[in-house]
C-alpha cells in the first residue's frame, strides 16, 4: 500500500507541478508578449499615423493654401491690373485726343 501510495503521490505531484508550471509560464508569457506587442504596435502605429497624418495634413494644407492663394492673387492682380491699365489708358487717350 505504501509503495503504491507513494508512487501515486509522486506521479500526481509531478503531473500537477509540471502542468501548473507549463500553464503558468505559457499563460504569463503569452499575456506579457501579447500586452507588449499590443502596446508596441499601438504606440508605434499611433505615433507613425499621427506623424504621417499631421505631416500630410500640414503639407497639403500649406501647399493648397499657397497654391490657391498665389493663383487667385495672380489672377486677380493680372485681371485688375489689365482692366485698370486699359481703362486708364483708354480714358487718358480719349481725353488727350479730345483735348487735341
Amino acid at each position: 500500500m505504501s509503495m503504491i501510495e507513494t508512487m501515486n503521490m509522486s506521479i500526481i505531484e509531478t503531473m500537477n507541478m509540471s502542468m501548473m508550471e507549463t500553464m503558468n509560464s505559457s499563460i504569463t508569457e503569452t499575456m506579457s508578449i501579447s500586452i507588449i506587442e499590443a502596446m508596441n504596435m499601438s504606440i508605434i502605429e499611433a505615433m507613425s499615423m499621427s506623424i504621417i497624418e499631421t505631416m500630410n495634413m500640414s503639407m497639403m494644407e500649406t501647399m493648397n493654401s499657397s497654391i490657391t492663394e498665389t493663383m487667385s492673387m495672380s489672377i486677380i492682380e493680372a485681371m485688375s491690373m489689365s482692366i485698370i491699365e486699359t481703362m486708364n489708358m483708354s480714358i487718358i487717350e480719349a481725353m488727350s485726343m479730345s483735348i487735341i
